[in-house]
Order: C-alpha cells, then structure tokens, then sequence
C-alpha cells in the first residue's frame, strides 16, 4: 500500500468518526444525552451573571464543581454570539473527535506503525459504546481529547513538554473527576512501566512530575471545592490496600507476558483461538448470568454488540509479539494492565458505588486493548492489510448495528434515553410557560430535561405507575418510549408503567410523541 493509499485511508476514518459522533446534533437539533441539559443551563447562567461565585445556587450544584466545559462552552457561545444550547450540541462532539487523530499521533510517537496506527482509528471511529457515547454533550466527552493530549505530551521526553503538560493537568482536573483518576492511575504505571525498561532519564522524570501533579491537583480540588458537587465515599486503608494489590497483580501480568520467551507464531496462533474461547465465555457470563450483585443481567444475544470486544481481547494474544520488539510500544501494555486493574476493582472491590461506573470504564479500556489489538495483524505481514479490513468490519458491523438500534428503535439497553427529541424539548417549554408553578412528575429523562434544564419544580413519584391514583397539583410526562421500555429509573433500571393508573386522571397535553396529564 502506497503512502497516499494510507493517507486517502486515514482521512476516510478520520471523517467517517467525525460524521458519527456529529450526526445527533445535526439530526435532532439539539444536543445528545440527557447530561447535557445540566451543563447547558451552568453554562446560560454564566453568561448571564458573570461574575458569579462558583457555589451560587443558580447553578445545578454539580457540574459546577468541574466547571471546564462549562468555562470552555461559555467563551465560545460569547465569542461566536450564538446560544450555549446550540454551540454545545455540535462543539462538544467536535472536540471529542479530536481524540481521533490524537490518537494516531500519540500511536506514532509511541512507535507504532502507520498501518497499525490507521487501523486503530478506523476502529475507534466505528466501536460501540465509544461513537455514541462521544456523541453526547458531557463532561467525560470534553474531557477525552484531554486525556490523551496528556498521553502524548509526556511521551515527548523534553523537559519543555512540561510547559503544557502543567496546564492540560490543571484543566483535566477541573473538568472530569473519572477521567482524571485514571489518567493518574494509568500514568503511574507509564511511570513503572518506564523504571524497568530503564528508558531516557527524562521520559522517566516527566511522567513522574505528571502523576505528582495530577495526583497533587486532584487532591486539593476536590478537598477545596470538588466534594461539594459528589461526596465520595471516605477511603480506609483497607480500600486502598485492595486497589494496589489489583493494580501491581495487572502489572506483574503485564510484565510476565512482555517478557515470556520463546512465542513463536505457531504458538501465538494457538493461544489466540483458546483465548477467543475464553474471552467469549467471560463476556457471555458477564452479560447474561452476571459477575456481581451491583451490575444488571442482559439478554444473552447481547453478546452479539460485545463481540468487537471479543475480537479485540482474542487478538492481544498476537499483539504482544508486536509489543515486544519495538521501542516504547511496551507503554500501551503497561496502559491496559492499569485501566483492567481499576475496571476489575470497580466490579469486584469494596466499594459497591464503583460497579455503577463500570461501563463508562469501558470507554478507557478500548483504547489501549485496541491498540495492542491491532498490533496483533503484523504477525500476518503480507495479509496484514487485509487482515485489518477484515477486523474493521467485523468492529463495525456489530458496532453500527447497535448505534442504530439505540438510536433509531429505542433498544431498551443500549442507551436509547440520550436522545431527547424536539417534541419532548417543545413540551418543556410548553410547561416552563403555562404551567411552571406546578410540580412535574416523570423518569430520569423528564427530570433531566424539566427540572435539570427549564428548573421546574420536580418531584419522583412512582407510585402512580403501579396503582390507579389521582394526581394533585402534579403534572405526570409520559413520552412514547415509555410504553415500549418501561419508567427509566436509571441507566439500566426500567419501571412498567399502568395504563389503568394514567385513565384516573386527565390529558392536558398531547403532540403525538408526549403526554402530559394532571388530576
């Protein structure tokens, strides 16, 4: 394949991602996921009362607290003179399609081929969850492109690279708290990683100066402001004993399979079809039967959307061959083992609130398991190219299968409720003018939407779904999913709802996607 071949192939990626991620706001007019609406008011208000004090009760109480995008958003609407509701639908995926073609620099700079590192991209372009997640207005979205400009500015192994490495920490810090722990976990292990192979002196100091700071700012943030808007759970040593006895177990994996002998391709083969095996049955009893208490059973033909994770998981067996003979590459094994320790943690620890965030850990997975992936098809050497066609269209086959099933059929699991549609937006403002004294009832969707954006007064009431009840000076919003996949109560919790209950009381409102009814 020419160098313009492989140019004309990466542009196409590099497009083909950014049409996916950008293609909710252009289609629906309005931002993706129900997150959003939270950010968007922070954002209104700020604009309209700057100067404003950081715990001013105009504010959500939350976002506030990580007020990057919110900073990020309000300049930009000032400076193109258009509202933040329609600056943030369509900036916010755009930023977070940035990380695509950080990651082919990051991929690069680390040693790795341009092939493998086209492939990566074309991979990232298309996976579920990472596309329809990135399409979303969030404070995780904004912050993606963050993390791995932080990746690749410690690769650097320049004392300059300090200059931005200091201020990407600091707007890291204040803009994503998840995002930010695992970039300090997964920079300590760069930092480990870095000790035993006894790479550039300056490599090592940097990254150690990186974790110091990201740890040392995170601290501070969170003890000063942060823990107003999320109150964690108090850490006890026993905790935190658990967690780095997962982390160095990760490491020490990592450092056996990088430093095994004696891998031939024959036996590189072979432990690619037992590891496709297990993989496939690790996925199916994490989907179907479960692995924890904390975390919701699915359908076992779910595992259909989980199977460019299997692919991927399979392929790591052929990765390492790659991983072991180039300079540096060794970073994104180091990379994985952090991220698969703190995703193993989240399940499996001592702190049940951490299994709620496992599937957002997902996203930080993909990118190193990706990475080593690919790097999997250089065993192939001549068929490498076709190799990795072949793997990019078993990722998206299955991938955009589930991007239009969430999207377009409401699949109950796949996170259909980030879509808010304009005829639910249109029935907020239809309430905000008519009827805003009165207390709305309704799922999270509703409360994200009526009382997280339009700050109308909001109260859960889910009694009304189980028995026929009157409603007194309440509005009840139904929208249309709501009869195909039940009451949203969370991202994975779904209530039915009782039809004999809605006939107690009367219609009030009606545009054929949205109903409103009150006593």
């Amino acid at each position: 394949m020419t160098r313009d071949n492989k140019l004309l192939i990466l542009i196409i990626f590099l497009v083909s991602g950014f049409i996916i991620r950008l293609y909710p706001a252009m289609d629906l007019n309005l931002p993706f996921s129900i997150d959003s609406w939270p950010l968007i008011r922070d954002v209104e208000v700020l604009t309209k009362y700057s100067p404003i004090p950081l715990d001013s009760e105009l504010f959500d109480g939350y976002n506030n607290y990580w007020p990057g995008i919110i900073i990020f958003s309000s300049v930009a609407s000032v400076l193109i003179g258009s509202s933040p509701l329609h600056i943030m639908a369509l900036l916010i995926p755009f930023v977070s399609s940035l990380g695509l073609i950080l990651l082919y620099v990051l991929l690069r700079k680390l040693g790795f081929t341009r092939v493998i590192s086209i492939f990566s991209i074309g991979i990232l372009s298309f996976v579920y969850p990472h596309s329809f997640f990135m399409a979303g207005v969030t404070k995780e979205t904004f912050a993606f492109p963050l993390y791995l400009t932080l990746m690749l500015a410690i690769t650097g192994a320049r004392y300059r690279s300090l200059i931005i490495v200091f201020p990407l920490i600091l707007f890291l810090v204040i803009t994503h708290h998840l995002t930010s722990l695992i970039a300090f976990i997964v920079l300590i292990a760069v930092f480990i990683s870095l000790i035993i192979h006894m790479a550039d002196k300056r490599f090592i100091l940097i990254s150690f100066i990186a974790c110091i700071l990201l740890g040392l700012s995170g601290y501070i943030h969170y003890t000063y402001f942060g823990f107003m808007g999320l109150s964690l759970p108090e850490l006890n040593y026993s905790s935190i004993i658990s967690f780095i006895s997962y982390f160095i177990v990760f490491l020490f994996l990592a450092y056996l399979i990088e430093n095994r002998k004696g891998y031939s391709r024959k036996a590189a083969l072979t432990n690619f079809i037992l590891a496709l095996i297990f993989v496939s049955g690790l996925v199916y009893i994490s989907i179907h039967v479960g692995i924890s208490e904390y975390l919701i059973k699915l359908p076992g033909s779910y595992i259909i959307y989980a199977l460019p994770y299997i692919g991927l998981g399979s392929l790591l067996t052929l990765g390492v061959n790659f991983i072991r003979r180039h300079t540096n590459t060794y970073i994104a094994l180091y990379w994985l083992a952090s991220v698969t320790a703190f995703a193993a943690y989240s399940v499996f620890g001592d702190q049940p609130m951490l299994a709620g965030i496992s599937y957002r850990i997902l996203n930080f997975l993909l990118v190193p398991l990706l990475i080593i992936g690919v790097s999997g098809v250089s065993i192939f050497k001549k068929r490498s190219i076709m190799i990795g066609f072949i793997i990019i269209l078993a990722v998206s086959i299955p991938s955009i299968s589930a991007f239009i099933n969430a999207y377009y059929r409401s699949d109950n699991y796949l996170g259909y409720h980030w879509k808010i549609k304009p005829s639910l937006y249109i029935s907020g403002e239809w309430v905000d003018r008519h009827s805003r004294m009165q207390i709305v009832t309704g799922d999270m969707v509703i409360n994200n939407l009526f009382h997280k954006y339009f700050n109308l007064n909001f109260q859960y009431d889910t009694d009304i779904l189980m028995e026929p009840k009157r409603l007194y000076n309440m509005l009840l919003t139904i929208y249309r999913e709501i009869y195909i996949n039940g009451y949203v109560t969370s991202s994975w919790g779904r209530l039915p709802i009782n039809n004999d209950a809605l006939l107690q009381n009367s219609l009030i409102y009606n545009n054929f996607n949205v109903e409103i009814y009150t006593s």
